[in-house]
């Protein structure tokens, strides 16, 4: 039996802003957001994201993303959790763990992937997810976007 989601660590009271995450988490959660939308109201994939994935050059990266998230949606035995819109400023549910297994496979650590992802997914179902999560990660990296923070910046006048 698969453990409740609220219970991971990452979902306690403390909720994560979305502006304070990395570039790729910030992707990443609007377009989880947008993908459920659009399956729901039918709309094509293509016209719901493209623009999106071309403004960021990692067009290639829509279909490795599509098909993440179907495995997601269709291996999850129970119906995922994700912010209702684009516009909730907070990170919800099985978008934090989503994101973590995106991380850890960033960070080259796969078993650490496919055991956070089986709190979404079924446990059988998680290299297959994790498998084109990779590449997908792998895009995102090349178009300069990374699931790790970046150091803070600021401006400094002289």
């Amino acid at each position: 039996m698969q453990a409740d989601r609220s219970d991971h660590p990452a979902l306690k009271p403390a909720t994560a802003k979305i502006e304070q995450l990395p570039a790729a988490s910030q992707f990443t959660v609007f377009a989880m957001r947008v993908w459920s939308s659009a399956m729901r109201q039918k709309i094509p994939l293509d016209h719901a994201l493209g623009r999106l994935f071309t403004d960021f050059n990692c067009q290639p990266a829509l279909t490795i993303f599509d098909e993440c998230m179907v495995i997601a949606a269709m291996s999850a035995p129970t119906p995922m959790t994700l912010g209702c819109c684009p516009s909730n400023p907070n990170v919800v549910a099985d978008e934090v763990i989503v994101l973590s297994c995106l991380r850890a496979i960033e960070n080259k650590s796969t078993a650490k992937a496919e055991t956070i992802i089986t709190q979404v997914v079924m446990r059988p179902m998680a290299r297959t997810f994790c498998r084109p999560a990779a590449e997908f990660v792998q895009h995102l990296n090349t178009s300069g976007l990374s699931f790790v923070k970046s150091p803070r910046l600021s401006l400094v006048e002289r």
